[in-house]
């Protein structure tokens, strides 16, 4: 259901973590590149990288373009550090209704 609010409740959840680290959500970077421990370790290494190396230059491009790409968007904003739902997870071992996004007609 679009409307249950389970959005507005991540994004909930994701302002309160900024503050007091008292609850945790996924963002949609972590769902879609970084789903094992592996991955994310990569992901924040490369950050880091960037970090020092670039001076944050190609984080700044990634964010320009996704705010090029998502920033229309009103109905459920996407971006790769917004919050996400968790349903998502689910979707790199077939095990979530939103494959039908993917394949429609079924398989």
């Amino acid at each position: 259901n679009a409307t249950s609010g389970t959005t507005w409740f991540h994004s909930l959840f994701f302002a309160h973590q900024l503050e007091e680290n008292h609850f945790t959500t996924f963002r949609t970077w972590e769902i879609v590149f970084a789903v094992s421990i592996s991955w994310k370790i990569l992901f924040h290494y490369l950050y880091n990288l960037d970090k020092l190396v670039c001076n944050g230059f190609l984080l700044y491009w990634l964010l320009l373009i996704e705010d090029l790409l998502f920033s229309k968007i009103s109905i459920h904003p996407i971006g790769l550090m917004r919050p996400e739902e968790d349903e998502w997870i689910m979707i790199h071992i077939g095990l979530s209704q939103l494959i039908m996004f993917f394949f429609p007609l079924g398989g």
